[in-house]
């Protein structure tokens, strides 16, 4: 996750963490003293798996899949990070975290690879999570990753297990609401995506099919 000349990487496995970098005007990267903060259990594997930063740089979001639990850093002046605040996911096997524009955290749930959903959260000033929308349904199977449009009113799910993508209209406040699915072809397992910085393109990671679409 880049946020300026911030990066903060998550390594889920071995000794699981998140660990920060300065970027560099020449690219390279420094890594910050003091960074490196447990992701919570680290004790057992929590499925840790996607983390993002805010908006506004302040906070940095990791999901945990296998505890269905989503906890927030609280980043410091110097780049390093407060101890994770963890809060409850409301669905089942959060994977995929993406901030809209205005600061609205998106998850999506992959619901054990069953029917999937996403959710939206507001983060308050201690860094815990309130539900806004609460695991509006894809109508796809397995859903793993989430993204917006450049303004933040439209976010699009993946949904590998059905082949299938997502839509969803999202308001000033953060509230979600369905809009469509559409299939992809057979076995092409979407895994994630990305918009262009215009928003007139996605780009689909098509797993199965061992291309980008």
């Amino acid at each position: 996750a880049v946020h300026n000349h911030l990066l903060y990487v998550l390594n889920a496995s071995g000794n699981r963490n998140i660990t920060g970098f300065h970027i560099l005007a020449d690219g390279h990267l420094q890594k910050i003293d003091n960074s490196t903060r447990e992701v919570e259990g680290n004790q057992f594997d929590v499925g840790a798996s996607t983390i993002a930063f805010s908006p506004d740089g302040r906070n940095i979001a990791v999901s945990e899949r296998l505890t269905n639990k989503l906890s927030v850093y609280k980043v410091k002046p110097d780049g390093t990070t407060d101890d994770p605040i963890v809060s409850p996911s409301i669905g089942q096997t959060p994977f995929g975290i993406y901030f809209t524009p205005q600061g609205t955290l998106l998850v999506s749930e992959a619901f054990q690879e069953k029917q999937g959903a996403v959710s939206s959260y507001s983060i308050n000033s201690y860094g815990l999570l309130n539900p806004i929308s609460r695991s509006v349904p894809t109508q796809g199977l397995n859903t793993c990753w989430v993204v917006t449009t450049g303004d933040g009113h439209v976010a699009i799910a993946s949904n590998p297990n059905s082949d299938s993508l997502s839509s969803f209209l999202v308001s000033p406040s953060g509230i979600l609401s369905y809009v469509s699915t559409i299939w992809l072809g057979s076995a092409i397992v979407p895994l994630d995506i990305a918009t262009t910085r215009n928003s007139h393109y996605l780009y689909v990671l098509n797993a199965r099919a061992g291309s980008i679409s």
